[in-house]
């Protein structure tokens, strides 16, 4: 958002211009032991909604990138910390969205 905040004067003055957002499926999915950043990708898909209607009138568009998973650092991260403590009581979805996560990888090889 600050760089938006930094490029917008140039290209209302210009009437020309182009954003690209990068949010995910999981603004649409929300998904147990990850909701912050779930909302923070709600919150960016919001954010580019209002900005799109705001900006078109000065010729600037704002386009919104969706993926689904991808194999990065992030994910096996959070692959390799996923609680493995029978006794807290989020374990057996955590579990479920762990193996799901790691069948989503295991995809994009």
């Amino acid at each position: 958002m600050r760089t938006q905040r930094a490029v917008l004067p140039a290209m209302r003055a210009q009437r020309n211009g182009c954003i690209i957002n990068i949010s995910s499926m999981a603004a649409w999915v929300a998904i147990p032991g990850v909701g912050m950043y779930c909302a923070t990708k709600a919150a960016l898909e919001a954010q580019s909604e209002c900005l799109a209607s705001e900006a078109y009138p000065y010729g600037i568009r704002v386009i919104l990138i969706q993926p689904g998973s991808f194999r990065t650092p992030i994910l096996q991260k959070a692959l390799d910390t996923m609680p493995s403590d029978s006794t807290s009581p989020y374990v057996a979805p955590l579990r479920r969205v762990g193996m799901i996560f790691a069948q989503g990888a295991q995809a994009c090889l």
